[in-house]
């Protein structure tokens, strides 16, 4: 979903991103891509840009997708200790680089974000948009109060978020991790127990299923992934198949989910889908079709009409 806003973003600006990733903004919001696929395109626009703040603009943009999408898991939240509490159960999974932990005391409740040690701009770009994102929610809830957060904390020095770092007020740097301190309200003076959510380890075909989505369809195959993910075609045959997968079924796979949407994008129309998932021979495209759901393609349009309206 961010890498899809971003180049949303480059399209309303006009800043032209590379080809390869054009393909990405028609993938579902939660589809797997390699996180490095996002770091490079920020680092591609910074590096290429003419606007020395482009992040700061590119926050709209996200937010007007995640500030919905927050605020009603955190529709029954009446204090700041509650959203940051909801905001636990909300942000893992859709933030891969980072790990959560929720502290609690008799008075004040802190969400605290883990940072690798090494600096990187994905932590960077990371931090800036946490750090926007608590602080609208918990200053503009009606409920809630500015006046409750009691600190802020980044994890690295000020240098390393540059141009950026006026962005941050009251802030505490170098602390080795992201956190925000809030008070409790006086009713909710009491000490649950303070919870930690870790990242879930990818398994070999998660990270396989990501890479393959980060390749166009028309260059998708056994070669080209096993290039992008770095070892030889032999050895990631031989690791899925340990894993109880073929990588020509997460190829298939990958590709049927790319015709799909692109299909639904198209109103059903096969042979311009087709030609757009660099298929010049139609009957490869309904041999696809066929082994995923059964049905040609326009036989599949035919039972699903609700999606190409």
């Amino acid at each position: 979903m961010m890498t899809k806003l971003v180049i949303e973003y480059c399209e309303v600006t006009g800043f032209a991103i590379p080809e390869d990733y054009h393909h990405l903004k028609h993938l579902n919001d939660f589809d797997l891509i390699g996180y490095n696929v996002l770091l490079e395109l920020l680092n591609t626009i910074e590096n290429n840009s003419d606007n020395n703040i482009f992040f700061v603009e590119l926050l709209p943009f996200i937010k007007r997708r995640f500030i919905p999408y927050l605020s009603q898991h955190l529709r029954d939240t009446s204090s700041s200790a509650q959203i940051l509490n909801g905001l636990l159960n909300t942000f893992p999974n859709k933030s891969a680089s980072v790990d959560w932990k929720i502290i609690h005391s008799k008075t004040e409740i802190e969400l605290v974000s883990k940072r690798p040690s090494l600096m990187s701009s994905s932590s960077k770009y990371c931090d800036i948009y946490l750090y926007s994102f608590m602080l609208e929610l918990l200053v503009e809830n009606e409920a809630a109060s500015g006046k409750d957060i009691l600190s802020v904390k980044l994890p690295f020095e000020r240098s390393h978020y540059a141009k950026y770092v006026d962005i941050f007020e009251n802030v505490e740097f170098e602390s080795n991790h992201m956190s925000i301190l809030v008070r409790k309200p006086e009713r909710e003076t009491y000490e649950p127990e303070s919870r930690t959510i870790e990242l879930p380890n990818l398994t070999l075909i998660d990270q396989v299923t990501a890479a393959a989505n980060t390749i166009d369809v028309n260059t998708l195959n056994l070669k080209s992934l096993s290039s992008l993910i770095g070892i030889s075609e032999r050895n990631l045959q031989r690791k899925l198949c340990s894993a109880g997968k073929k990588p020509t079924a997460i190829i298939k796979s990958v590709k049927f989910s790319r015709a799909r949407q692109n299909l639904i994008r198209n109103k059903g129309c096969v042979k311009r889908t087709a030609y757009e998932c660099g298929y010049t021979d139609l009957s490869n495209f309904t041999r696809l079709f066929v082994n995923i759901t059964g049905l040609p393609p326009r036989e599949y349009v035919k039972a699903n009409t609700h999606l190409f309206r």
